[in-house]
């Protein structure tokens, strides 16, 4: 039986403490923990997701409303991510050692992979963390609220306009559009006049966790492998008892 990914764990790494000089172990050891957490926040991710996905396969208004609290908590999990990231870097700033030995070039890659597949992370957790002074005054108002028409198809303004026709183009560039909702399962909202969306499928989980997967391997010169299990053996079967011929027996 498969298990689902939010309840598959991951044991901790631990660190080659006689490869780190001691005046940097305390800042290795919050190395070593942000790795552990980068599974931690992928795993809430999931754990968020598979809310979401539970909670889309429900008709009503109660579920869909919950459905977008399902959202954003997928959203700030991302966000953790990226920052736990962020964390590990400046950590690293302080362990020389520690940059001389792990695959620095691989570490570098995962953190411009996520950057790259996550680009509104930040941008993101802004709009939920200050929602309501989005619209404190007409000044923030304008400030974070995108003007329509919204490309949501990436037709562009020439092909926009094909569609909705030039009547309707104009209408809608008047209206200041501020949203925090959900295409599908694309969450989407607005921040300083920009409309910044992200995915919440398989996809940005997987992502996510061959990320998690790249830290672990960057860093691999300095963590303890994990144990290998003893080789199973087949339970050994205790030799038959020898037959007596009956013959032997009487003669």
């Amino acid at each position: 039986m498969t298990v689902p990914r939010m309840l598959q764990l991951r044991p901790q790494p631990k660190f080659k403490l006689d490869m780190i000089p001691e005046s940097e172990r305390r800042n290795a050891d919050i190395i070593r923990m942000n790795i552990a957490q980068l599974h931690t926040r992928a795993t809430d991710f999931w754990t968020g997701k598979a809310l979401f996905d539970s909670l889309n396969r429900q008709r009503g208004l109660t579920y869909q409303l919950w459905q977008v609290v399902s959202a954003r908590d997928c959203m700030m999990s991302i966000y953790h991510f990226g920052r736990t990231i962020e964390g590990i870097d400046l950590s690293l700033g302080q362990c020389r050692s520690l940059r001389g030995i792990i695959d620095a070039t691989a570490k570098r890659d995962a953190r411009k992979r996520f950057e790259k597949s996550f680009p509104s992370y930040i941008k993101i957790r802004h709009a939920l963390a200050h929602s309501a002074e989005r619209t404190h005054t007409e000044a923030n108002t304008k400030r974070h609220s995108k003007k329509g028409p919204i490309d949501r198809a990436g037709l562009g303004p020439e092909g926009m306009a094909k569609v909705f026709g030039p009547a309707t183009m104009a209408a809608a560039a008047g209206i200041e559009i501020m949203m925090d909702g959900l295409l599908g399962h694309r969450f989407t909202t607005t921040w300083e006049g920009e409309v910044v969306e992200c995915d919440i499928n398989d996809a940005s989980g997987k992502i996510l966790d061959e990320i998690v997967d790249a830290f672990w391997g960057a860093f691999s010169p300095v963590i303890v492998p994990a144990p290998t299990p003893p080789p199973t053996k087949e339970p050994s079967v205790p030799p038959a008892p020898p037959t007596s011929d009956k013959s032997d027996r009487q003669s």
